[in-house]
């Protein structure tokens, strides 16, 4: 019999998945999958506001605020005072960030391509759906 415990097992390949992925882009590039996840944010978002970032990443403010402090401290980003809004930042990508961004680009594919390995276009599609509807789930608000 199949073992149906779907969220279970959507929670456990995404605890050891980014474990792993963690692992990997430590040893060869010395930052975690979410700081890649940034980086690739801004390079089609650069100047944007920390707002901006949390939605795009989907992340809470505080997450938000302790990972762009960890970026700046680590020479990824900087923080420059919002011009509109003298108590707002926009946040733009260094140099050493873009050079990050090119050896993460195809690390990421490898990962990718290694998940869908093996299967058709057809069962993609499907795995593809079968996600887009938890994550549309899971933004849905509860009517408690």
């Amino acid at each position: 019999m199949t073992d149906k415990r779907i969220y279970y097992k959507l929670n456990m390949a995404r605890h050891l998945l980014s474990k792993r992925v963690d692992s990997i882009l430590e040893k060869r590039l010395g930052i975690k999958s979410v700081q890649v996840g940034a980086i690739f944010f801004l390079l089609t978002n650069d100047g944007c506001m920390l707002g901006e970032l949390s939605a795009g990443l989907n992340l809470n403010n505080s997450a938000i605020t302790g990972l762009v402090s960890r970026m700046e401290k680590a020479g990824l980003l900087k923080k420059v005072p919002c011009s509109v809004d003298g108590r707002s930042f926009r946040l733009f990508l260094t140099q050493k960030a873009k050079q990050i961004a090119k050896k993460a680009l195809p690390l990421m594919t490898q990962f990718n391509q290694r998940l869908y390995s093996g299967f058709t276009e057809t069962e993609l599609e499907v795995v593809n759906r079968f996600l887009d509807s938890a994550i549309k789930l899971a933004k849905e608000k509860d009517n408690e």
